[in-house]
């Protein structure tokens, strides 16, 4: 993997990186289904991984920043562009690009140690780029013990194992125990990152033989519409719903670039940044290092509650 030089390309300024944490069960759709018994499936990477695409990123973010800056369309639109119905009006790109939300970690039922965080190799290379996009200086150290170990399935502490074996859905994996994983991912996360001690104990790295257990690790949720006055089910009102478990971990970038309109008095790179941190954070001191975003659907029966952290 290459590993680049340069901080970022293009027009962008400023390169956030950010850790996404689930904290309610998470459901991002695709809009359509597929063959399968999920009636309404999440997304996913074109290798089945579950992810965030930044559209629905991009998308709830100009959400919360419409309404918390009392519907004022004219900076929304300075930051995000204008809306694409927008006739017979000046039409220009948005100030900001936020890329799709890889799988970074996934909560696995387990045997020993009650649950695992798993990921798989490939899902780590995808986060080095994320980490060489913002020149993070963390990029060489995870890219060396990726290219260290390679295939070979490892585990942070022996929290989950027995015998040398961890049983994953089920399924009884031999595993290698290397604290350096823990480390590693100690300097990374920050010391606020929701249940930091008990994610470090039950870091696992799966190989290909093992990644399908990632992807069948969310929630399928069963869903029915009542008819009130019979107090029964509706006729076809019976559908399943596939989510993004609580805890989980993302990974995703920011760039942010000067506004593109043809304003004389452009809004800078900087000046987004502090409006973003205004409506997102809602402090003075936080500078977009932590805030919460509601992602997706089922917003009123409480999914879809994340927690941003920047890293780096």
């Amino acid at each position: 993997m290459n590993i680049r030089t340069n901080i970022f390309g293009g027009s962008y300024k400023e390169a956030l990186l950010y850790l996404i944490q689930c904290i309610t069960p998470l459901h991002v759709g695709t809009g359509q289904s597929y063959e399968g018994f999920v009636d309404l499936p999440i997304q996913r990477d074109n290798l089945g991984f579950p992810v965030i695409w930044g559209s629905s990123l991009k998308g709830a973010i100009r959400n919360t920043f419409h309404f918390h800056t009392n519907s004022n369309k004219d900076d929304e639109n300075r930051i995000f562009g204008p809306h694409s119905d927008s006739i017979g009006k000046e039409q220009y790109s948005s100030a900001i690009l936020i890329t799709d939300a890889s799988l970074l970690f996934m909560p696995v039922r387990s045997l020993y140690g009650l649950f695992a965080f798993c990921t798989h190799y490939y899902l780590l290379k995808r986060f080095v780029e994320m980490l060489s996009i913002c020149n993070n200086s963390r990029v060489g150290e995870l890219k060396n013990y990726i290219d260290t170990y390679k295939d070979e399935c490892i585990c942070s502490d022996d929290y989950i194992l027995k015998d040398g074996k961890a049983i994953l859905r089920e399924e009884e994996i031999e595993i290698k125990v290397d604290t350096k994983l823990k480390n590693l991912f100690d300097n990374l996360l920050p010391n606020s990152f929701g249940l930091k001690q008990d994610i470090l104990r039950r870091l696992v790295i799966l190989n290909d033989k093992n990644a399908d257990i990632i992807k069948r690790s969310t929630l399928i949720q069963t869903r029915i519409h009542l008819d009130y006055e019979k107090k029964t089910v509706k006729k076809g009102a019976l559908w399943t719903e596939e989510f993004i478990p609580e805890m989980s971990i993302l990974a995703t970038t920011l760039l942010i670039r000067d506004e593109m309109s043809n304003r004389q008095d452009k809004l800078k790179a900087e000046d987004i940044k502090k409006k973003l941190k205004n409506v997102l954070a809602r402090s003075n001191t936080d500078d977009l290092n932590e805030f919460y975003l509601i992602i997706g659907g089922n917003e009123t029966l409480g999914r879809g509650i994340t927690r941003f952290y920047k890293i780096g």
